[in-house]
């Protein structure tokens, strides 16, 4: 009974794995394709610049996993997409291979924020909980942050309570910005 047990164990052991096999075969070089509506479909990869972007579309609309490549191609961004929205847990990592922020809690941002003294009004589109970490793994500061696509880009701003810590992980400030901009 035992050998049957066996038999039957290492036979399924090896259709799964002859069908992993094929449809590695069969997906290899499967990569920027295109629906029958010319929209962006399954596993994408392009380069920019120095930056490799590997992402995931359905139908024209990014969905799923989401990395992107320094120039040394070291893993810079690593998050997902559901539907076209950042989702989950986004990670943020160093020249070095640190851990150098995430931010989590992604939703369609509603929060107006003033430039110029109230003359010009920016929506971002998502607000989210971000947090950075000094090299030693400590929280260096966090908060919400609002941001278009994505809370590495430049005209991110913060909102809000933040909080800042030293380097042994003890509050040293609390802050808080207004729509203007204004720290309170």
């Amino acid at each position: 009974m035992n050998d049957k047990y066996l038999k039957i164990v290492f036979s399924f052991l090896l259709l799964i794995f002859s069908l992993s096999a094929y449809s590695q075969k069969e997906c290899a070089g499967q990569i920027n394709l295109y629906n029958d509506k010319g929209e962006k479909n399954g596993f994408w990869r392009e380069q920019v610049g120095g930056w490799i972007y590997e992402e995931y579309y359905k139908n024209g609309v990014k969905d799923g996993v989401y990395r992107m490549y320094n120039s040394k191609k070291e893993l810079s961004f690593f998050g997902s997409y559901e539907n076209g929205n950042m989702s989950g847990i986004w990670y943020y990592f160093g020249n070095y291979g640190h851990l150098e922020a995430d931010a989590k809690d992604f939703a369609i941002n509603t929060i107006r924020i003033s430039y110029n003294s109230g003359q010009t009004w920016w929506l971002h589109k998502y607000k989210c909980h971000y947090r950075s970490y000094y090299p030693n793994g400590n929280i260096e500061k966090e908060g919400m942050l609002l941001c278009t696509e994505g809370p590495w880009i430049d005209d991110s701003v913060e909102y809000g309570e933040w909080k800042y810590y030293d380097e042994n992980g003890n509050l040293i400030k609390t802050k808080f910005i207004d729509e203007l901009g204004r720290s309170h």
